[in-house]
Parts: C-alpha cells; structure tokens; sequence
C-alpha cells in the first residue's frame, strides 16, 4: 500500500492524462513548437500533391523502386477512420482482438464485447459491468482476463458471449496491475507497484500466485516471447526476466537511460519502447546480457503504448494521437502515417487483418485503415481476397508492376492488379490505357488485331477498326483476307495512284497495291477519271478498244484514242498507222490525212496507192491530190498538171508573138502606103 500512495509525480501526470484531456498540458512550449513544425510539414507535403496533380506524377509511398521513365514523387501513406463505437461515459484503456469481436476494457464500465464482422458498422453484444476499474484484457478462449486497477485481476467465463460470467478473481491490497500477458496457463502482470507477479491460472475458479520480481520502479507493460518476459518500467526502463520455470523467474537484463518507459514490443531480436521523453527507442537485445541501443524516432511527443508489426510500429502518442513509424531498417525509423481521432487520447492499438483497432479513452473504440502504399486502396482490401478476389502487396502502390496504381486497377478500371496485362494483348494495362484502347478487351476496335499489334507492329491505332479511313478494316489489310489483298492500314491508298483501297477493290476491282493494275502506262485514277488525255479507260485492260496498242501507248505516245480503234476514222486502225504493218505504212492514227494532201490515208493506201505519209509521192512537186484532181497521175512524175508559172511564161509569149505580127503588118501596111502614087 505504501508503494501505491507513493507513487511519483511522473506516475500521477500520466494517470491524468489518460484520465482527462483537460488536465494534459497540451499547450506546453515543447508541444507549440512541436506541433507547429509537425502541420506545416504535412502542409508542405499537401502542396506537393497539390502540384503533382498538374504534373501527372505518379505518387509513391517512400522507398519504393523509381521507374526513371516517370517523375516520382514519395508520398506518406495514408490512414483514416473506417468505424466507431462509443456508447458509454467510460474510458476505454484497451482493445483486444479476436476474429469477429473486440474486447474492450471500459474502465469504470467494466467490459464490453463488441462485434466488428463489419468493422464499418461495429456494434455492442454484451458488456458485463464491475465495481473497480477496467484497465487491460486478455482473452483466451473461453476465458477473458480483466486487469482492475488498485485490486487485481477477475476472470470472465464468456463460453456466452451475449452473458459473460464472473468464475475468479485474485486480489492483494497491494496490486495495482497495469498490464496482463498470457502464456501456458499462466497470467503475467505488470504490476506499478510489484513489478512482475507470475499466476497459475490452470484452473480458472482458483487462480494463484507463483513467483514475482521486483527490483524498484513502476511496471506499466509486458511482452512474452518464448521464455522471457519484457517488462517496460517507467523508472527503470527495460527489464528482461527468464521464465522458462514461471514459478523461479529471473532478470536476465535489463537496459536504463533515465527516460520514461511506458511499453514494450518485440519482434526479431529488437526491442521497441514506447517512451514518453524518447518517443519510439529501438534496443538489440540479441545479447540479453548487453543490451545496445541502435536508435530512436523522436518527434517530440508522448508515446505510451506500441504495437509492432513487420515493416511498421503503431504508436498510441497522447500528443499526437496514432502514429504509424516505418521500422525497416531499424537503425533508421522514418516517419509513415498518422491519424488524428477528434479530441480523443488514443491508449492502445491492436491489428487484425489490415485494420487498426483504437483504444481511444473517453472516444470509445475507433478503426482505422491504412493504405499504406497510397494506392487509394487500403491494406484491409490488399491482404485478404475482398470482393475484387485479388492479394495484392501493401507495400507496393503497383503490384504487377504495369504503371497503374493497384486502387485505379481495381475501383477504375476493373483491371487484374497482379497482371500486367489484364487482356493478354501484348500491351500492359498503363499502355493500354495511354493508347486509348481498353485493358479488359484484346482487341477494343474489333478489326482482328490484337492491341498490341496495333501498336507495337503495325502502328495502327488500336481504338480504330479502320485506321486510314479506306473502308476497309485493319485486319483484312493486313491479311489475304476475302479481297486477296495485303494493304497498308495506315495508308488509305497504298499503291499512291489517286483511288483509295476500298475504291479498288469493291469498285473499280483494281490491285490496291499497283498503280498500274492492268501494265498498260496508265494509273489506275487515270483510266477510270477523264484525266489529261480525257477519256475513261478500263483500267483491268491493257487495251481497251482491243487495236493491239496498250491505253499508255495511245495516250502517251500517239495521241490516239484508247478508246477507239480507229480514231481518226480514216478506216485504217490505230495500231496498223504506228506500225509498218500489212501496207508497209507508218501513218498518223489522229489525223485521217498524214500527209495533208487532201487524200485520207486509206484513199491513198487501198485506191490510190499511193504514200500517205508522202504529199508527193512521185515528187513531181504536186501533191497527190491535186494530181488527182487534174486527171494526172500521182505515181508519175512526167504526168502532171502545168504549173502556173508556166501558163504565165506561155501567156507572156503569146501575146509577144502576136503583138510582133501585129507590129509586123502594121508596118508593112504603113510602108505600103507610101509607095502608092499620088
């Protein structure tokens, strides 16, 4: 009893703490400053994801790989309330978890068990009411453990969980437990004012002590790990007792800096304190004998109970209610996550299955999630099968590694998170997703190709059934398909002669990839459009007036017209005219008359026989037709018709012969004359 009046000043200023937000000081100038510099740190984190947002970052949780590809940004994870249960004026110290129920110590309103099945809508099954005060719980089994505070310790039979029932207690005037651990039948306590007492609770109607140790200071928690027992003392630190024989326990070791010890957890070989001047220490006590201290997270606030798990631990800070520190390496604890319950002293925290249970004092019970990747999905949903079906890793915002964040795969997209690529097309679901096409469908256009042929081979645009617009899907242009044909899908006229392929291959049943379908000199857009030479030509027939010249030659070399056999209907066709052929003739086939002597070429090949590509052919210097137009012979030289000038010259000397007789006679007569006589 002296112990328990006694206690120091330390002991009475956590007492009121946990008892009344009032009383804590928490406007001290250490919590100012602290609390300041805390806001504006998660202020300036908040800016950054607010710009992020304009960057198009992808956000990560700390420590995750970088891909040099994308900018990154580390972003702490996230935690926030999923449920809650109050409905009482009592303080709850503890929570203790078991599958679908959680026990509460309810303080001064003794236990309540409450169903958190839906740990959204957790509600009360039974309670089962005290004269003391309800400071810790235990459940084994059947068996439910109540640490009352100043007293001891009773045991609950809740074979009925709707009826809980007092079957034994063990009392000393001196206890005052402050926290209770179960191992093999035996109890072990913290005890403020005993230190450790180990109980035989083998038997529940008549359970009773069997050793203790106590070396000074004040217990206020306990882990049991194999055979040795952890006991965090606020005075002494860290106290290590063997119980390998509960009723003979031992100290093995112990570790004290002057800090203010309040609880204890162990994985591996290290030892976590939660400390109220040191915040979260990390002993190696590999060595019990030796124990070393290898850091410790101090960010200035009041840790009084933690909970360890993996890569985390969960602190309960009266400051600052839960924090979540990162432990990985634990020569280096970094800070992770946080949760603030409203005007609430969170006490202690337990996990179940991606939840966090809270102790929250006079708040009740609070749950939390956390996503600790920051992949909008919380760890509850990554760590079991939920409705989605899928196990993804806490820890990694993108499971499959694809670029997408595992919330945006499963809430968004509905894409397999632990397949890169959910569809099987060649494309990961990011790629899919970038390249418009949808993550879920192999082929989101339905041409026939699979996206990522579309993307990676062809270049093809793999939402676009028909990527170049020719009417003819991307599928059958890349295959021998009904046409035959393997076209360019991103080219709506492969062969460049002006039609689209869908033109030649449904209407003009052209070769879409040959200019020249029919080999005749011609594109095809030439033939089957008044072009240049401005006729409509059949451009799968090298010759369409069948004149034995190709549509090229007519059009390009001769003038002639492809469409007739005879274009300057001078009834010689077209081909004989340009060829040396039957009449041995190379003729003009657009002009009727080559030689342009007034005789068609026909006239003067079949009638007259003479050269129509010659306008004289016996080169008397008239042409054939004015010979014939005279009655002369074209094919003679001597038979001609007299030339103009020679009628002229025959003209001048006509007149000079009769102007010289007449000149003669007239002389004659004048001389005449003169001789008559008078």
């Amino acid at each position: 009893m002296n112990k328990i009046k006694n206690e120091s000043k330390i002991d009475q200023q956590i007492v009121n703490k946990e008892h009344s937000t009032k009383d804590r000081p928490l406007f001290s100038k250490n919590f100012r400053i602290s609390f300041l510099c805390y806001h504006l740190l998660y202020f300036f984190i908040f800016c950054l994801f607010l710009s992020s947002s304009f960057l198009g970052p992808t956000l990560l949780q700390s420590g995750t790989p970088s891909n040099d590809s994308q900018l990154q940004i580390q972003l702490i994870a996230q935690t926030f309330p999923v449920g809650h249960f109050n409905d009482s004026s009592g303080f709850t110290y503890k929570v203790e978890v078991e599958g679908d129920l959680a026990f509460l110590a309810d303080g001064e309103d003794g236990l309540e068990i409450i169903n958190i099945s839906n740990p959204h809508h957790p509600f009360k099954i039974s309670s089962y009411k005290y004269n003391g005060t309800i400071v810790d719980v235990v459940t084994v089994d059947s068996l439910t453990f109540l640490a009352v505070a100043s007293e001891g310790f009773i045991i609950l039979d809740i074979s009925n969980i709707t009826s809980p029932q007092l079957i034994g207690s063990y009392f000393e005037s001196s206890g005052n437990p402050k926290a209770l651990a179960y191992q093999d039948d035996y109890l072990y306590i913290a005890d403020w004012g005993d230190g450790l007492e180990v109980y035989d609770v083998s038997d529940p109607l008549n359970p009773f002590k069997v050793s203790s140790h106590y070396d000074g200071g004040h217990a206020s928690g306990i882990s049991i790990h194999g055979e040795f027992a952890y006991l965090a003392d606020q005075l002494d630190g860290l106290e290590i007792i063997d119980i390998s024989n509960p009723e003979n326990i031992t100290e093995v070791g112990d570790y004290a800096d002057g800090s203010y010890t309040c609880d204890v957890a162990i994985q591996g070989n290290y030892a976590y304190l939660a400390d109220a001047y040191d915040d979260l220490e990390i002993l190696d006590i590999t060595n019990k004998n030796n124990i070393t201290k290898v850091s410790n997270y101090d960010d200035y606030g009041y840790y009084h109970k933690v909970t360890v798990n993996g890569s985390l631990a969960y602190v309960s800070d009266i400051y600052k209610a839960v924090q979540i520190i990162n432990i990985s390496d634990p020569h280096n604890p970094t800070h992770f996550s946080y949760y603030f319950p409203p005007d609430e002293v969170p006490q202690n925290i337990a996990l179940q299955e991606g939840f966090i249970y809270v102790a929250c004092g006079t708040g009740g019970l609070r749950i939390l999630a956390l996503d600790s990747d920051a992949d909008t999905l919380p760890d509850f949903e990554e760590i079991v099968p939920g409705e989605d079906g899928y196990i993804t890793d806490p820890f990694n915002p993108d499971t499959d590694g694809d670029g997408l964040d595992d919330g945006f795969e499963v809430n968004t997209y509905h894409t397999n998170p632990l397949d890169p690529d959910t569809d099987d097309d060649g494309l990961n679901d990011m790629e899919d997703i970038v390249n418009g096409a949808n993550p879920n469908d192999p082929d989101t256009d339905d041409d026939g190709l699979l996206d990522g042929e579309e993307v990676n081979i062809y270049e093809t645009d793999p939402t676009e059934a028909d990527s170049d617009g020719d009417g003819i899907e991307d599928g059958e242009e890349l295959i021998s398909g009904e046409d035959g044909y393997l076209t360019d899908p991103n080219d709506a006229d492969t062969d460049d002669d002006g039609l689209n392929d869908k033109e030649e291959i449904d209407e003009y049943l052209t070769d879409p990839i040959d200019e020249d379908t029919d080999n005749d000199g011609l594109d095809d857009l030439e033939e089957v459009t008044s072009g240049f030479d401005g006729y409509l030509t059949n451009p799968l027939d090298p010759d369409t007036d069948g004149d034995g010249l190709t549509d090229g030659e007519e059009s390009n070399n001769y003038g002639s017209s492809p469409r007739s056999t005879d274009t300057d209907e001078d009834g010689i066709e077209d081909q004989e005219e340009v060829t040396a052929g039957e009449d041995g003739y190379i003729t003009d086939p657009s002009s009727s008359d080559t030689d342009g002597d007034g005789l068609t070429d026909n006239e003067e090949i079949d009638q007259y026989l003479t050269d129509p590509s010659k306008a004289d052919t016996d080169g008397d210097g008239f042409n054939d037709g004015k010979e014939l137009e005279k009655g002369k012979n074209p094919l003679d030289s001597k038979d001609h018709p007299i030339p103009w000038w020679w009628a002229l010259v025959g003209s001048g000397i006509g007149i000079i012969v009769i102007g010289s007789v007449a000149g003669v006679i007239i002389i004659t007569k004048k001389k005449a004359d003169k001789i008559e006589p008078e």
